[in-house]
């Protein structure tokens, strides 16, 4: 036979709230440091030393994507040739506008808006020339919103 007993709770009312004063002073511990990560990026992101270092990798990425496009990439089509050609050759133009966003009033505006476009717009098109699927076309339209936002961010 199976003797079902009762069981009491282990814990107090007492340590209870020592639990949620814990759980208070962890919270608070959370916003410090997510406030201090938030001044450290957005510091490092103002530094022009940064966005060097992001075009250089872009562009070196572009460059080997380049080589892959003309010497290995075999498509079934010839339309994803000529997608591949395309976001490789915006891919290279605005990895040199991020090289010039240190120069900018607003660098780490320019320089999203360009990495946001470049990965949206490029990536897309690389992924749909790549799978040979169109599954994702739809985003990019985005990323030559945010190619086009940064050109403009130059001019304000």
């Amino acid at each position: 036979m199976f003797v079902v007993s009762e069981h009491r709770p282990l814990r107090t009312t007492r340590i209870r709230n020592l639990d949620r004063e814990k759980h208070r002073s962890i919270l608070g511990l959370l916003k410090i440091y997510s406030y201090k990560m938030t001044s450290q990026l957005v510091t490092f992101l103002q530094s022009g030393n940064t966005w060097f270092r992001i075009a250089a990798i872009s562009g070196a990425t572009a460059v080997g994507l380049g080589a892959y496009g003309a010497h290995g990439f075999k498509p079934k089509d010839p339309y994803y040739t000529e997608v591949f050609r395309r976001a490789n050759n915006l891919h290279m133009i605005h990895s040199l506008l991020l090289a010039i966003a240190p120069s900018t009033r607003r660098p780490w505006l320019l320089g999203s808006l360009t990495l946001a476009g470049i990965t949206l717009f490029s990536g897309t098109c690389y992924n749909i020339a790549l799978k040979e699927d169109k599954k994702w076309a739809h985003l990019a339209p985005v990323g030559g919103m945010a190619l086009i936002a940064a050109w403009l961010s130059l001019a304000f």
